[in-house]
């Protein structure tokens, strides 16, 4: 077993398994999440988050807010909304946005398919892993926020799809 850090979260490393232990990231600190092939970051200058150049704006500032079993709210210093699903599309393939945080959401998902619109999940949408190669990935199952299209220009807007790993899906946490 071993213990290690990176992108400013620990992790347990227990055979070919990596499990989220605890965040060292401090109460209020805020970060940009860059995509490295891009260079662009994540922005929420309205309810939709679009992909672009950094600015340095409130509209790109992020903060982790504990939630339960090791996720996480994902919450923007502008709006003070939390990063989560499109209510109006199904989990796999929706629009990423923010929107107001939801306290008393269910603790758990129900069974999801690729018809299972975001909405039934209220709340448990708005709720993120992070994983340790900088994948965004939503609590309602294996769906990662990625990169649409792998459309790497500025304006583009992020989806969640499978988690495959690749460029499309990796952000690093910078801190502001």
């Amino acid at each position: 077993m071993f213990i290690l850090q990176s992108i400013g979260f620990w992790f347990l490393l227990t055979s070919l398994c990596i499990k989220f232990v605890t965040p060292s990231v401090p109460t209020g600190q805020y970060f940009v999440l860059k995509n490295p092939h891009s260079g662009y970051v994540l922005d929420a200058s309205q309810e939709w988050v679009t992909l672009q150049q950094f600015t340095g704006f409130t509209t790109q500032h992020w903060r982790l807010e504990a939630a339960t079993g090791g996720q996480f709210y994902i919450v923007n210093k502008f709006q003070g909304k939390v990063l989560d699903l499109d209510y109006r599309y199904p989990i796999k393939n929706s629009w990423v946005v923010v929107s107001n945080k939801i306290d008393d959401c269910k603790n758990e998902c129900s069974p999801i398919n690729m018809k299972t619109k975001a909405s039934m999940n209220i709340g448990a949408c708005q709720k993120w892993y992070v994983h340790y190669g900088g994948f965004i990935v939503n609590s309602c199952g294996k769906y990662a926020v990625e990169i649409r299209k792998d459309n790497y220009t500025a304006g583009v807007y992020l989806e969640t799809w499978d988690l495959s790993e690749k460029d499309n899906q990796k952000f690093t946490f910078l801190y502001v």
